[in-house]
Protein backbone atom coordinates (compact mmCIF):
# COMPACT_ATOMS: atom_id res chain seq x y z
CA UNK A 1 0.00 0.00 0.00
CA UNK A 2 2.76 2.12 0.99
CA UNK A 3 4.90 1.46 -2.32
CA UNK A 4 1.52 2.17 -4.23
CA UNK A 5 1.24 5.47 -2.57
CA UNK A 6 5.05 5.84 -3.56
CA UNK A 7 4.69 5.33 -7.36
CA UNK A 8 0.91 7.33 -7.29
CA UNK A 9 3.31 10.35 -6.19
CA UNK A 10 5.91 9.79 -8.39
CA UNK A 11 3.53 9.57 -11.00
CA UNK A 12 2.22 12.67 -10.14
CA UNK A 13 4.89 15.04 -9.70
CA UNK A 14 6.35 13.61 -13.07
CA UNK A 15 2.91 14.50 -14.55
CA UNK A 16 3.00 17.85 -13.20
CA UNK A 17 6.37 18.47 -14.85
CA UNK A 18 5.54 17.34 -18.15
CA UNK A 19 1.89 19.02 -18.43
CA UNK A 20 1.96 22.02 -16.91
CA UNK A 21 3.78 24.57 -19.44
CA UNK A 22 6.89 26.39 -18.25
CA UNK A 23 5.77 30.47 -16.53
CA UNK A 24 7.37 32.66 -19.32
CA UNK A 25 7.98 36.19 -17.97
CA UNK A 26 7.02 39.46 -20.10
CA UNK A 27 10.15 38.95 -22.40
CA UNK A 28 9.14 35.41 -23.10
CA UNK A 29 11.92 34.23 -20.94
CA UNK A 30 11.41 31.30 -18.36
CA UNK A 31 11.09 32.32 -14.82
CA UNK A 32 14.16 31.74 -12.51
CA UNK A 33 16.15 30.24 -15.46
CA UNK A 34 18.77 32.72 -15.89
CA UNK A 35 19.49 33.23 -20.35
CA UNK A 36 22.16 33.14 -22.37
CA UNK A 37 22.63 36.50 -23.60
CA UNK A 38 23.38 37.19 -27.20
CA UNK A 39 24.13 41.10 -27.70
CA UNK A 40 24.06 42.52 -31.01
CA UNK A 41 25.46 46.46 -30.76
CA UNK A 42 25.65 48.67 -33.81
CA UNK A 43 27.45 51.63 -34.44
CA UNK A 44 25.36 54.17 -35.68
CA UNK A 45 28.15 56.64 -35.98
CA UNK A 46 28.98 55.68 -39.49
CA UNK A 47 27.23 56.42 -43.23
CA UNK A 48 27.12 52.88 -44.79
CA UNK A 49 25.91 51.63 -48.06
CA UNK A 50 22.32 50.33 -48.88
CA UNK A 51 24.40 47.12 -50.05
CA UNK A 52 25.95 47.36 -46.26
CA UNK A 53 22.79 47.83 -44.61
CA UNK A 54 20.75 44.65 -46.57
CA UNK A 55 24.31 42.89 -45.47
CA UNK A 56 23.77 44.03 -42.30
CA UNK A 57 20.01 43.09 -41.49
CA UNK A 58 20.60 39.55 -43.27
CA UNK A 59 23.58 38.92 -40.63
CA UNK A 60 21.24 39.83 -37.77
CA UNK A 61 18.94 37.58 -39.25
CA UNK A 62 21.57 34.98 -39.94
CA UNK A 63 22.74 35.06 -35.76
CA UNK A 64 18.84 34.85 -35.16
CA UNK A 65 18.32 32.11 -37.35
CA UNK A 66 22.00 30.11 -36.54
CA UNK A 67 23.09 30.82 -33.32
CA UNK A 68 20.08 31.96 -31.25
CA UNK A 69 18.83 28.54 -29.48
CA UNK A 70 15.35 28.34 -27.92
CA UNK A 71 14.90 30.38 -24.33
CA UNK A 72 18.06 32.56 -25.40
CA UNK A 73 18.07 36.26 -24.66
CA UNK A 74 18.61 38.32 -27.79
CA UNK A 75 19.43 42.11 -26.49
CA UNK A 76 19.88 44.67 -29.49
CA UNK A 77 21.18 47.78 -28.57
CA UNK A 78 22.76 50.74 -31.35
CA UNK A 79 24.85 53.96 -30.50
CA UNK A 80 25.66 57.12 -31.64
CA UNK A 81 28.31 60.49 -30.54
CA UNK A 82 24.82 61.96 -29.35
CA UNK A 83 25.26 61.33 -25.22
CA UNK A 84 25.18 58.16 -23.43
CA UNK A 85 22.37 56.50 -25.64
CA UNK A 86 24.00 52.87 -25.41
CA UNK A 87 22.47 51.75 -22.22
CA UNK A 88 18.54 51.22 -23.28
CA UNK A 89 17.56 47.88 -25.60
CA UNK A 90 16.07 48.58 -29.10
CA UNK A 91 14.59 44.59 -28.51
CA UNK A 92 15.11 41.93 -25.97
CA UNK A 93 13.41 39.14 -26.00
CA UNK A 94 13.95 35.27 -25.87
CA UNK A 95 13.80 33.36 -28.34
CA UNK A 96 10.64 30.99 -27.83
CA UNK A 97 10.38 27.55 -28.93
CA UNK A 98 9.20 26.94 -32.41
CA UNK A 99 7.37 23.30 -32.09
CA UNK A 100 4.29 22.27 -30.11
CA UNK A 101 4.49 20.16 -27.36
CA UNK A 102 1.47 17.67 -26.87
CA UNK A 103 0.32 20.13 -24.09
CA UNK A 104 0.54 23.59 -26.42
CA UNK A 105 -1.32 24.93 -28.68
CA UNK A 106 0.16 24.90 -32.06
CA UNK A 107 -1.21 28.08 -33.12
CA UNK A 108 -0.24 29.70 -30.15
CA UNK A 109 3.43 28.46 -30.75
CA UNK A 110 3.38 29.61 -34.00
CA UNK A 111 1.97 32.64 -33.08
CA UNK A 112 4.21 33.33 -29.85
CA UNK A 113 7.61 33.07 -32.34
CA UNK A 114 6.32 34.68 -35.44
CA UNK A 115 4.05 37.69 -33.78
CA UNK A 116 5.45 38.36 -30.42
CA UNK A 117 9.27 37.81 -31.51
CA UNK A 118 10.51 37.84 -35.13
CA UNK A 119 7.68 40.33 -36.31
CA UNK A 120 9.03 43.38 -33.48
CA UNK A 121 12.33 42.45 -34.22
CA UNK A 122 12.48 42.78 -37.92
CA UNK A 123 10.43 45.90 -37.69
CA UNK A 124 13.71 46.93 -35.17
CA UNK A 125 16.19 45.33 -37.60
CA UNK A 126 14.96 47.13 -40.46
CA UNK A 127 15.06 50.98 -38.93
CA UNK A 128 18.20 50.30 -37.32
CA UNK A 129 19.99 49.21 -40.49
CA UNK A 130 19.48 52.87 -41.54
CA UNK A 131 22.44 54.94 -41.62
CA UNK A 132 23.49 58.08 -39.78
CA UNK A 133 26.62 59.69 -39.65
CA UNK A 134 28.39 61.75 -36.46
CA UNK A 135 31.97 63.23 -36.04
CA UNK A 136 32.93 60.66 -33.48
CA UNK A 137 32.91 57.46 -32.73
CA UNK A 138 32.89 56.11 -28.88
CA UNK A 139 33.22 52.41 -29.15
CA UNK A 140 34.72 51.69 -26.26
CA UNK A 141 32.31 53.67 -24.10
CA UNK A 142 29.30 52.07 -26.09
CA UNK A 143 31.08 48.59 -25.17
CA UNK A 144 31.79 49.06 -21.41
CA UNK A 145 27.92 50.79 -21.54
CA UNK A 146 26.41 47.65 -22.06
CA UNK A 147 28.75 44.72 -20.60
CA UNK A 148 28.40 46.38 -17.57
CA UNK A 149 24.78 46.39 -17.11
CA UNK A 150 23.58 44.31 -13.84
CA UNK A 151 22.06 42.09 -16.47
CA UNK A 152 25.66 40.95 -17.85
CA UNK A 153 27.74 41.21 -15.12
CA UNK A 154 25.88 38.62 -12.89
CA UNK A 155 27.78 35.99 -11.24
CA UNK A 156 27.47 32.62 -13.75
CA UNK A 157 25.73 35.11 -16.55
CA UNK A 158 27.22 33.84 -19.75
CA UNK A 159 27.28 36.30 -22.55
CA UNK A 160 28.22 36.68 -26.32
CA UNK A 161 28.73 40.08 -28.05
CA UNK A 162 28.35 40.58 -31.46
CA UNK A 163 29.70 43.96 -32.35
CA UNK A 164 28.93 45.35 -35.63
CA UNK A 165 31.19 48.65 -36.80
CA UNK A 166 33.89 50.03 -39.06
CA UNK A 167 36.13 49.63 -35.79
CA UNK A 168 37.58 52.72 -35.96
CA UNK A 169 37.81 54.16 -32.57
CA UNK A 170 37.59 58.09 -32.67
CA UNK A 171 36.45 60.42 -29.59
CA UNK A 172 38.54 63.46 -28.15
CA UNK A 173 40.53 60.85 -26.30
CA UNK A 174 41.60 58.64 -28.75
CA UNK A 175 41.12 58.27 -32.22
CA UNK A 176 42.47 55.14 -34.78
CA UNK A 177 41.18 57.95 -37.77
CA UNK A 178 44.82 60.70 -37.72
CA UNK A 179 42.86 64.15 -38.38
CA UNK A 180 39.73 63.25 -37.96
CA UNK A 181 37.46 66.34 -36.87
CA UNK A 182 36.94 64.26 -33.25
CA UNK A 183 40.77 63.02 -32.94
CA UNK A 184 42.60 64.96 -30.91
CA UNK A 185 45.50 66.41 -31.44
CA UNK A 186 48.87 65.45 -31.89
CA UNK A 187 50.19 62.05 -30.97
CA UNK A 188 47.84 59.91 -27.96
CA UNK A 189 48.67 56.33 -27.01
CA UNK A 190 46.08 53.97 -26.38
CA UNK A 191 47.56 53.73 -22.47
CA UNK A 192 44.33 55.32 -20.99
CA UNK A 193 41.93 52.94 -22.38
CA UNK A 194 43.76 49.71 -21.90
CA UNK A 195 43.89 50.82 -17.72
CA UNK A 196 39.97 51.64 -18.45
CA UNK A 197 39.28 48.09 -19.52
CA UNK A 198 41.88 46.23 -17.27
CA UNK A 199 39.95 48.01 -14.06
CA UNK A 200 36.88 46.74 -15.28
CA UNK A 201 38.09 43.19 -16.16
CA UNK A 202 36.48 41.36 -13.00
CA UNK A 203 33.27 43.05 -13.97
CA UNK A 204 32.62 42.03 -17.23
CA UNK A 205 31.74 38.73 -17.96
CA UNK A 206 31.54 37.57 -22.00
CA UNK A 207 32.31 34.16 -23.28
CA UNK A 208 32.51 35.37 -26.61
CA UNK A 209 32.95 38.34 -28.59
CA UNK A 210 32.52 38.52 -32.41
CA UNK A 211 33.22 41.69 -34.64
CA UNK A 212 32.05 42.22 -38.13
CA UNK A 213 33.67 44.92 -39.33
CA UNK A 214 31.81 47.37 -41.79
CA UNK A 215 34.37 49.27 -44.35
CA UNK A 216 33.31 52.76 -44.37
CA UNK A 217 33.80 55.73 -46.97
CA UNK A 218 36.94 56.32 -48.20
CA UNK A 219 39.69 53.58 -47.84
CA UNK A 220 43.34 54.01 -47.63
CA UNK A 221 45.59 52.98 -49.85
CA UNK A 222 47.36 50.67 -47.47
CA UNK A 223 43.94 48.90 -46.88
CA UNK A 224 45.40 45.79 -45.57
CA UNK A 225 48.07 47.35 -43.21
CA UNK A 226 45.34 49.64 -41.84
CA UNK A 227 42.98 46.91 -41.13
CA UNK A 228 46.08 45.31 -38.94
CA UNK A 229 46.49 48.67 -37.28
CA UNK A 230 42.44 48.23 -36.04
CA UNK A 231 42.86 44.89 -35.58
CA UNK A 232 45.89 44.80 -33.23
CA UNK A 233 44.11 47.53 -31.27
CA UNK A 234 41.46 45.77 -30.30
CA UNK A 235 42.61 42.39 -30.13
CA UNK A 236 44.95 44.03 -27.90
CA UNK A 237 42.04 45.49 -25.31
CA UNK A 238 39.82 41.63 -25.22
CA UNK A 239 43.21 40.24 -24.68
CA UNK A 240 42.78 41.88 -21.59
CA UNK A 241 40.15 40.19 -21.07
CA UNK A 242 41.47 36.75 -21.90
CA UNK A 243 39.04 36.48 -24.60
CA UNK A 244 40.00 36.42 -28.77
CA UNK A 245 37.94 38.38 -31.10
CA UNK A 246 36.13 36.17 -33.88
CA UNK A 247 36.42 38.66 -36.80
CA UNK A 248 34.05 39.09 -39.53
CA UNK A 249 34.00 41.51 -42.74
CA UNK A 250 30.76 42.65 -44.60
Amino acid sequence: MIAGAVVAGLVFIALTIVLIPPALDEHLCLRGAPPRNIIILIDKTDRWSDDQAAKLKQHIERIVLNELQTLDKLWLFSFTDIGRNTRAPLFVKCKPQDRSRFYDNERYVQYRLEQLFLKPLGEIAAEVVKFEEHSCSPIVDAILDVVLQSDFSKSGSQNMLNLFSDMRENTASYSLIPGAKCAPPGRVTDEKIRKRFESRKSDIRLAAAKFYQIPIGRQPLDRAQDDKRVRDFWNGLFRLLDLDIQWHFL
